[in-house]
Order: structure tokens, then C-alpha cells, then sequence
């Protein structure tokens, strides 16, 4: 079975859930993008077949696009699955539209930077004044996220350096040469960062309107891998769950074909 024939088996589960959720996305973009992701990368058409549909209904699950412009997630392949993986940015995405979130940055901390954090009565207030251009910033000591709500405030995240090596070494890929941890340092602040996004999420005001979605997803993060799973049990865990995954292609295939 070729590729396309895989990434259509999803697409009648992948346009009802687009309907259930109101989702912008077109099934004819997300097929176009995930067979440009696919063709030509022989790891992610070794994988197997059931893989490459499953990602294609959590595409629809989380509402995040595969074009490569946004870089909100992508399709790449772990332990012989192919899985949707959601950047950081696809994590600000996220909050910022389905979430009490008016903005939200992450930012690493290096030894020769200013920074200060203090609690007082109003919120936080927190400074951080790095030299951009400076050719050596000092060691890294961790990493920080903040995110502004629209009714005022604001909630931050921080990691120290060792408790980001302490969530690195329970990632099974950390050791991958492929593994974004072992790629070069600004590689590496994406996931120092993303580290810390998925850190505040379980520390922002949850709205009504992710307490729906969350009944129809739950985003799996762990060893960053995105996976996707219905219904919801617990919201702040949405980062934290199992993927949808169906017994055969026969399954899903009898599925779409009654709808």
C-alpha cells in the first residue's frame, strides 16, 4: 500500500473531527503536507503503516497544521511508528487560542545574563536582560516561560539546568544521534524551552472552551512524542496521555467506511 493510500484511510475520521471541533484545517493541505513529509524520508515510509494513518487523525484531533511554514508540528518517525510531534511553537499556539493566554514566550538563561524574579502582592515580576549579541553568554542555567493572561497577571515556569537534565535522561530518544538533544545548542534551547511551555501549561487558568476540546484530545508528550487519545480524564494532563491506535487498518477502515 503506498503512502497515500495510508494518509487517505484517515480521511473520513479526519474530516468529522475537523466538523466536531470546528477546525480550519482542509484535509486536502494536510494530505498535501504529509505526503511532502513522507516521500522521499525512508525512515517515516518504513514505519509502520498503521502509524502513518493514526498521525494523520491526531492532526485533526489537535487542530495544528502540518505546513512546514508554521512549524507547529510534524510527522517523524520513533521505534518504527511514524508520530506527530508538536513543536513549541505549536504549543503557543495552543494555549494562545484555546486558552486564557493573551501572550507567552520561553527563554534560556545563561550565567553572564541578568536575572531576577520576584513575588509580590500584585504577581510576579520578572527581568531578564541578555546580551544577544555577546559571543559567549556563560553557562546555561535553565529556562523560564511566561505567559501574560488577558485578564492581567501573568504565570511563569522555570526549569534549573539540572532538573531540565533530569527530564532529559527519561527521554528514550535523548540518546538518539537523531534526538533534537543531541543536535547543536540552539537545537537543543528549543527543547529547553518546550520543556518549560509544557511546565506552565499545567499551571495556566483552564477556560470552558478547552475543557470541551479536552473531552474530544489529550496531547502525549512525553520523550517528545505527541499522541493523542478520547476522552478526556484529566485536563491538566493533556500533555500526558496514549495514542489513538486502532487494532488494523481493517478497523479504521470499517469505521470511515460507516460513516
Amino acid at each position: 500500500m503506498s503512502s497515500k493510500d495510508l494518509v487517505l484511510i484517515a480521511k473520513n475520521k479526519f474530516v468529522d473531527l475537523v466538523k466536531e471541533t470546528s477546525s480550519p484545517l482542509l484535509w486536502e493541505k494536510e494530505m498535501s503536507f504529509a505526503l511532502q513529509a513522507i516521500t522521499g524520508n525512508s525512515a517515516l515510509e518504513k514505519c509502520n503503516p498503521n502509524s502513518i494513518t493514526t498521525a494523520m487523525v491526531n492532526v485533526a484531533l489537535t487542530g495544528l497544521t502540518l505546513n512546514p511554514k508554521k512549524a507547529y508540528c510534524y510527522l517523524i518517525p520513533r521505534g518504527g511508528k511514524a508520530i506527530l510531534d508538536i513543536s513549541y511553537q505549536g504549543m503557543i499556539f495552543l494555549m494562545t487560542s484555546q486558552l486564557n493566554v493573551k501572550s507567552l514566550h520561553a527563554e534560556v538563561v545563561y550565567s553572564k545574563d541578568f536575572y531576577k524574579q520576584v513575588t509580590t502582592e500584585k504577581g510576579i515580576e520578572l527581568t531578564h536582560e541578555p546580551d544577544t549579541f555577546a559571543k559567549d553568554r556563560g553557562e546555561i542555567r535553565g529556562c523560564y516561560a511566561i505567559a501574560y493572561l488577558n485578564g492581567g497577571g501573568c504565570t511563569v515556569a522555570t526549569l534549573s539546568e539540572d532538573e531540565i537534565t533530569q527530564i532529559k535522561a527519561t527521554s528514550q530518544a535523548a540518546g538518539s544521534k537523531y534526538s533534537p538533544w543531541s543536535g547543536s545548542e540552539t537545537i537543543a534551547n528549543e527543547m529547553r524551552k518546550k520543556t518549560a511551555i509544557r511546565r506552565l501549561w499545567k499551571m495556566i487558568p483552564k477556560t470552558e472552551r478547552i475543557e470541551e476540546a479536552a473531552e474530544g484530545v489529550r496531547v502525549f508528550d512525553e520523550n517528545h512524542e505527541a499522541k493523542f487519545q478520547k476522552p478526556v480524564q484529566d485536563v491538566d494532563a493533556i500533555f500526558e496521555t496514549e495514542e489513538i491506535e486502532y487494532e488494523s487498518m481493517d478497523d479504521m477502515k470499517e469505521e470511515t467506511e460507516e460513516k
